[in-house]
């Protein structure tokens, strides 16, 4: 895959362009999303504010996105895990986006919170043994750190005793919502975490999100599976991956 990042000016906090493009490059460098014959061109820009949301822009042209990230400053354990986000929602296709206010905008963003913690696992391994620059090796340990924190926080974990299916049959009135909130993403991004350790290329599936009819709106699994048949034969078993962890109840049945 030809991958183009360039860092536009702006406030970031006194960090070099150059070492911001260097972390992003090594959060992407995880996902086997593309082809080694396409290129994917991102632009990051600083958000106006510290305290805007990071995100990604909708996009008018195949292939090159545009990503604004809140960070400022050397922090490149919290940039790696925002690029790892916004980085899966540009795998989604941000041409094809539909409605974020649709009911199954929650599985995107729990994808996305999973690219976060991929990323920050593979960077962690990575950078212990072939950082982008040698003096950054140490850094591998801050990396492993900050997912830990994440994957640790008792607000991101399911009750004590309670399985995750009865967690997500319960929760997916407010994941309909409001797809957004970062304690639900993380419980079920840790759930799907294990298909993409598994598999990068995973994420290639991935690239089909948006591609489901909106016909499937009736059931998590309707949607699951038109997901599936709008797949490659070759990418459909990752789908069907993530839908055995996220379908729950007699909806199993339809996915």
């Amino acid at each position: 895959m030809g991958l183009a990042i360039h860092v536009n000016q702006g406030d970031w906090g006194g960090a070099q362009l150059s070492d911001i493009e260097a972390v992003a490059r090594s959060a992407a460098d995880g996902f086997n999303a593309f082809d080694d014959d396409e290129t994917v061109a991102i632009t990051l820009e600083p958000t106006a504010s510290e305290d805007d949301p990071p995100m990604t822009l909708p996009s008018t042209s195949p292939g090159r996105s545009v990503v604004r990230l809140n960070v400022r400053g050397n922090l490149w354990a919290r940039l790696a895990y925002q690029f790892g986000h916004e980085y899966c929602h540009v795998v989604a296709d941000p041409t094809t986006r539909t409605d974020m206010g649709r009911g199954f905008a929650w599985i995107e963003e729990a994808l996305c919170e999973t690219g976060s913690l991929f990323a920050l696992r593979s960077m962690a391994r990575g950078w212990a043994v072939d950082p982008p620059y040698p003096s950054w090796r140490v850094y591998s340990s801050a990396l492993a750190a900050y997912e830990a924190e994440h994957v640790s926080d008792p607000m991101r974990s399911l009750p004590l005793g309670e399985e995750f299916s009865d967690w997500l049959r319960d929760r997916l009135p407010l994941l309909e919502a409001d797809p957004h909130g970062r304690d639900d993403n993380t419980i079920i991004a840790k759930e799907l975490l294990r298909v993409f350790e598994t598999d990068r290329a995973a994420w290639r599936a991935v690239r089909c999100l948006q591609s489901a009819p909106q016909s499937s709106e009736a059931s998590v699994a309707g949607f699951m599976r038109d997901w599936a048949g709008a797949c490659s034969a070759e990418d459909r078993p990752a789908a069907r991956s993530i839908a055995v962890r996220i379908v729950v109840g007699r909806d199993r049945k339809e996915a």
